[in-house]
């Protein structure tokens, strides 16, 4: 009865040591799951963010694209504008002209 008692006595802390293993697996179990649920979370956030900044990018190209063309409308008018103030001083055509500044026309 005595060995019987040991046996018993024995197997049931085999026992209770598994469920405090298995309780122990399922506790970092949780945790794992909620730091997937946190990375899950973070990763959508920041593709988010590379989605604003992608389109960001796409419309600094744009813009940069735009000021060109409006650049180079600039320098036509401007071009344009000096000829007709010469021509309608009666300096005449083409040719550049120093200012006093310094800068040519």
């Amino acid at each position: 009865l005595m060995q019987d008692t040991h046996v018993t006595r024995q197997a049931l802390n085999e026992i209770e040591d598994r469920h405090h293993e298995l309780l122990r697996l399922e506790k970092s179990i949780s945790e794992l799951h909620e730091l997937f649920l946190l990375l899950a979370m973070e990763v959508e956030s920041q593709g988010e963010m590379v989605d604003n900044i992608e389109s960001n990018i796409c419309n600094s190209v744009n813009y940069v694209d735009k000021a060109k063309q409006n650049t180079g409308a600039a320098v036509v008018s401007q071009r344009k504008a000096r000829k007709e103030v010469w021509r309608v001083g009666g300096l005449g055509g083409e040719h550049t002209h120093p200012t006093p500044g310094g800068v040519e026309w």
